[in-house]
C-alpha cells in the first residue's frame, strides 16, 4: 500500500480496514477521533501527530477540516521522513 494522503470535512467520517503489520497515521491538518471496532479506547490525533494503528478495521471522524495520511508499518520503531520516532503508540497490553 503507497502512502495516500486524504482531507476530512468537519463532521465527516472515514471507514477502513487495516492488515497485516499495521499502519502509521499522521494528522497533517486539523484533529480527528480515531476509534478501533472492539476497542474500547478512544483517540484524538491533532495536527502532527502520529499514531499506530493495530489490524483491525478503524472509524475516525474529523472534528475540524483535517488533512491525514496512513502509511503501512514497517516495524515496531517508526520513523517518518527521517524525524522523530511515533509520539503515541496505543497498544493494548
Amino acid at each position: 500500500m503507497e502512502a495516500s494522503f486524504t482531507q476530512l470535512a468537519k463532521g465527516k467520517t472515514a471507514v477502513w480496514s487495516v492488515g497485516g503489520s499495521g499502519e502509521v497515521f499522521r494528522c497533517n491538518a486539523g484533529e480527528m477521533w480515531l476509534t478501533r471496532t472492539g476497542d474500547p479506547d478512544d483517540h484524538m490525533v491533532g495536527h502532527g501527530e502520529l499514531l499506530v494503528l493495530q489490524p483491525g478495521r478503524w472509524v475516525a471522524q474529523a472534528l475540524v477540516t483535517a488533512r491525514y495520511q496512513r502509511t503501512p508499518r514497517a516495524g515496531r520503531k517508526e520513523v517518518v521522513d527521517g524525524q522523530a520516532p511515533v509520539l503515541r503508540v496505543f497498544q493494548r497490553m
